[in-house]
């Protein structure tokens, strides 16, 4: 599923980063009227004609047990809500190691 691809996506950028070394990186954590909300198709025209795009969330909980779980230590949370149909986390990480 597009949500397992999140998780993965998360894990992996863990796993690439060197011993000692932090990220930072953003994720959507709602879409829509209600956090219940986990993703929405958009339809969009490009060049090549139509296409539907589609945006996932994950709640911050789920990110941050992802990052734990690939060994990976939160630093920090961003929480970012503008009153929008969106809202987004913003997580520096690190990866224990010297």
């Amino acid at each position: 599923t597009s949500r397992a691809a999140c998780h993965a996506y998360v894990r992996e950028f863990l796993r690439v980063l060197r011993p000692g070394g932090r990220t930072v990186f953003g994720l959507p954590t709602r879409i829509g009227d209600t956090a219940g909300v986990a993703s929405r198709p958009y339809d969009v025209e490009t060049a090549a004609g139509p296409v539907t795009i589609e945006m996932i969330s994950l709640p911050s909980e789920e990110v941050i047990a992802e990052v734990r779980a690939a060994g990976g230590v939160v630093d920090h949370v961003l929480h970012l809500t503008d009153g929008s149909l969106v809202d987004h986390g913003g997580y520096i990480c690190s990866r224990p190691g010297s």
